[in-house]
């Protein structure tokens, strides 16, 4: 059985969450881009557990030791997926095909671009095969 911290803090989580996925998809993304940034920035500076496992693990991944920009734009990637998982359920389907890239898309066969399409408009995902 948790403990009553716990339990408060399992609450908390949750009250931040309805209000993230309540309100998320209204901020525009001019003002959430440079929050994310001042974040990850401010995030860097705190160095807790999380952020020094992130460096360690960027430096392992390039070889040297890792730079703060390089630090900065990761934690602000982080941040901003974090956003559009708050965001997501209040976008319409044309806001998410509208945001949903495909690196190389062009190289994919036209039925697999247009799949995600699809899956992006649905929020399902298509059986493997053709679309």
């Amino acid at each position: 059985m948790p403990g009553r911290s716990e339990t408060r803090r399992n609450a908390t989580l949750r009250t931040v969450y309805r209000l993230g996925w309540r309100s998320a998809a209204r901020v525009p993304w001019r003002v959430v881009r440079p929050l994310t940034r001042v974040a990850a920035r401010l995030g860097r500076r705190h160095d807790g557990h999380h952020v020094r496992l992130l460096r360690g693990n960027l430096a392992a991944v390039t070889g040297r030791p890792c730079p703060d920009d390089l630090l900065d734009r990761a934690l602000a990637s982080y941040l901003r997926n974090f956003y559009e998982v708050l965001a997501l359920p209040g976008w319409s389907p044309t806001e998410v095909v509208r945001r949903v890239s495909t690196v190389n898309e062009e190289a994919l066969p036209v039925p697999a671009r247009w799949s995600r399409c699809r899956t992006a408009a649905t929020g399902t995902w298509p059986e493997p095969g053709p679309a």
